[in-house]
């Protein structure tokens, strides 16, 4: 059951409709819940609603056969709609005509059912974050609701609010005929059940009537202060939305001024810039050019870099989250996403990978696997299993559990998976180069046929149960085409010029263009594998892919699509190619060294940063946060673009800190361990200096002293 509320890759809008299959409301209702919400996107909006009694075991009025639950601290009454039939003339179209008429008449509530709802998406992310949550749903085979209301609630502090709108029930599920599943004194010892253990999930004061459903996380950190209780009690009691509707419409909101907002976001980006590019060059001056085909790939990673803590703290934080507005056509999806989905994450992880598939070249020899063991074998491990845990137990207040040895080796949710996956691509590109130069062979067949394993095997295996095996298979071809393609030779024959670098930015603007008009989302799914259904994604393959299954049958299936899976991050490759020959700075910059030795620190510290940020920002005064450019009320082209470069400036600040010399050489007894290596094996051989092509010392002496 907690499926229904995964964040999958086609979900690109930051709101979400959650719709039972039993109840719904008109085309017109639905678009007053989406503008309700719009203006208040942290809060849970929906039509329908359920009230809970919260009476003691020896309450006087307690439910008909209490007596079979008396353990539970919460009976559970639920307020049943009144069914009419549909006799207005001023039916919705899209409702057909012998569907009921339903109304909830009780004015005090404390959850909302998903009749339907409409959130922010982060909130499906936080409920599938929590194991005690989703388990306690799979073990009752119910309670989702309870819960995902539990989780909005504990982070706002404040009710879901319910909407006075037609909500419309099936015949079956009106006349009682469908509802086997919610009768009964079983369900509603059920459903107090439910009730009683999500409470325990959180501290403070229990449920009542007046504080509805507003629980605190007992791991939150946060206190709330006596305003905010007073709040909370008192804004959680009736059914009152905290503005007017009238006639169907709400009223506008008053725009800021836009442009303004623009020029300060430009201004403030530019002065960051400035700093952190000032700074930069004084720690780590520029080496000249000489190093122009390295300094590409430290400048390639550190703007990636940037983009990822971008996308990361969009998510997790939704510090800009802003109206859609009409700047672009087509769909519904948000500004955000409708631009900088087709850059990331999947561009930039893809792009990451391709250069780590470059940088890997070559066949194994006593100094690559030393390389590997200093460079990722060991940092892997010491920051899975000491260093993330101490940070976390400062930074967040966790405490490190025995849970901390297997999140080693189950990272998927985590990032540790890009040195899980780079360890097993490393060994892969030792073994396919080896075997290549046994047997004489060119190395492009040895990996295809490992992609095509690894592709195959999801069509077997299903979802892996240790290590992030999911990436690893995703990303896999993209490391074969770093390993394949003669990108030094490419870089060498196109020179960096302004014609260059137009083709490079016509090229970007269609690949985003292209994303828009074919709802192209992220890598496919280890499901999609097995099901095909990646592939709606991209309409143009459907026929293909659906005649090769049609004429191989099971086995045109089976292996066919492992072929078809390998298709988008070769394309998403093809694309990190492109740009890295037309568009990314070649010659040696003050952000170089950043994106060169500090692009791993850069990527595996950057979510304590921004999980540190989060408390900050929900204890910001309600009236300081209205007036941050990242507010809804910026519903312009020119607003939202001085949000998006306040971001991005943020994170280009944030990429700069993380990757300073400080923090290098604190942290590089963990990601660098030569300490422990030379401890175990004992020091490399000291290098012998290659011999000097130029004069001998002799000749030298005899030129210069006639």
């Amino acid at each position: 059951m907690n499926n229904r509320f995964a964040v999958w890759g086609a979900l690109q809008t930051e709101g979400a409709i959650v719709q039972d299959d039993d109840m719904w409301v008109s085309s017109d209702s639905l678009q007053l819940l989406v503008d309700a919400w719009r203006q208040q996107p942290d809060r849970l909006f929906g039509a329908a609603n359920e009230r809970v009694d919260v009476q003691s075991r020896n309450a006087t009025d307690k439910l008909t056969n209490g007596e079979s639950w008396e353990n539970n601290s919460y009976q559970w009454k639920e307020v049943n709609p009144k069914c009419y039939s549909q006799s207005s003339p001023d039916i919705p179209s899209d409702i057909p005509s012998d569907v009921p008429y339903c109304v909830f008449e009780a004015r005090d509530y404390s959850i909302l059912l998903p009749h339907p709802w409409v959130l922010s998406r982060r909130y499906l992310k936080e409920y599938m974050l929590n194991p005690e949550g989703t388990k306690l749903v799979d073990d009752m085979m119910n309670c989702d609701d309870i819960y995902l209301n539990s989780v909005v609630s504990n982070a706002t502090r404040a009710a879901p609010i319910s909407l006075d709108i037609p909500v419309h029930r099936f015949p079956e599920w009106a006349n009682g005929d469908a509802m086997w599943v919610s009768q009964g004194k079983k369900w509603l010892e059920k459903r107090s059940r439910c009730l009683e253990k999500v409470n325990s999930m959180y501290a403070g004061e229990p449920v009542s009537e007046e504080t509805g459903t507003v629980w605190r996380r007992n791991f939150s950190g946060l206190v709330l202060s006596e305003a905010a209780q007073g709040h909370k009690a008192t804004g959680a009691r009736h059914n009152m939305p905290v503005f007017e509707v009238a006639d169907g419409e709400l009223a506008v909101v008053e725009h800021v001024d836009a442009l303004l907002w623009a020029c300060q976001g430009a201004a403030l980006l530019l002065l960051i810039l400035g700093v952190t590019g000032r700074w930069l060059l004084s720690s780590h001056p520029p080496s000249g050019a000489a190093k122009e085909r390295v300094a590409i790939y430290g400048n390639a990673r550190f703007l990636m870099s940037v983009l990822m803590i971008y996308d990361h703290l969009h998510q997790l934080v939704g510090i800009w989250k802003v109206d859609p507005g009409p700047w672009l056509e087509g769909d519904d999806s948000t500004w955000h996403h409708r631009l900088f989905s087709p850059v990331t994450p999947s561009l930039v992880l893809t792009g990451f990978v391709v250069i780590s598939g470059y940088v890997s070249q070559g066949v194994a020899t006593p100094a690559r696997w030393r390389s590997v063991l200093v460079n990722l074998l060991l940092p892997y491990l010491l920051y899975s299993g000491v260093l993330k845990p101490l940070l976390a137990y400062f930074v967040d207040g966790e405490y490190p559990s025995q849970e901390t040895v297997l999140k080693v080796l189950d990272a998927a949710p985590n990032v540790e998976w890009y040195l899980q996956s780079l360890v097993l691509w490393r060994l892969m590109a030792f073994a396919a180069a080896g075997l290549a130069a046994k047997v004489g062979s060119p190395l492009w067949p040895w990996w295809l046929g490992i992609c095509w394993a690894a592709s195959f095997s999801a069509t077997v295996w299903g979802a892996p149960l240790v290590w992030s095996m999911t990436h690893t298979i995703y990303f896999l071809p993209a490391f074969a085409v770093g390993q394949l393609f003669p990108l030094s030779e490419l870089l060498q024959a196109v020179e960096p010029c302004l014609s260059v670098n137009l083709i490079g930015t016509a090229v970007l603007s269609a690949w985003v263009w292209a994303f828009g008009v074919l709802h192209g989302d992220s890598l496919p799914t280890l499901d999609a594998f097995r099901k095909l259904l990646a592939w709606k994604q991209f309409p143009v393959l459907v026929p293909a892919l659906e005649a090769g299954a049609t004429l191989g049958g099971k086995w045109g299936e089976m292996f066919l699509a492992p072929f078809l899976a390998v298709f988008p991050p070769l394309l998403y490759s093809a694309m990190v190619i492109i740009l890295l020959a037309t568009v990314i700075p070649r010659s040696t910059t003050c952000f170089t060294k950043a994106g060169g030795e500090g692009s791993l620190y850069i990527y595996l510290f950057h979510p304590f940063v921004i999980s540190s940020l989060v408390p900050g920002l929900k204890l910001l005064p309600p009236d300081l946060v209205a007036a941050l450019p990242s507010n809804y009320l910026v519903q312009s082209s020119a607003g939202h673009l001085a949000v998006y470069m306040f971001g991005l400036g943020l994170c280009l600040l944030l990429a700069a800190i993380l990757s300073c010399d400080t923090l290098l050489a604190l942290f590089n007894p963990f990601m660098k361990p030569e300490w422990l290596v030379n401890l175990a094996l004992g020091a490399p051989p000291a290098r012998t200096p290659l011999p000097s092509k130029g004069p001998k010392v002799e000749q030298m002496a005899a030129t210069s002293h006639p």
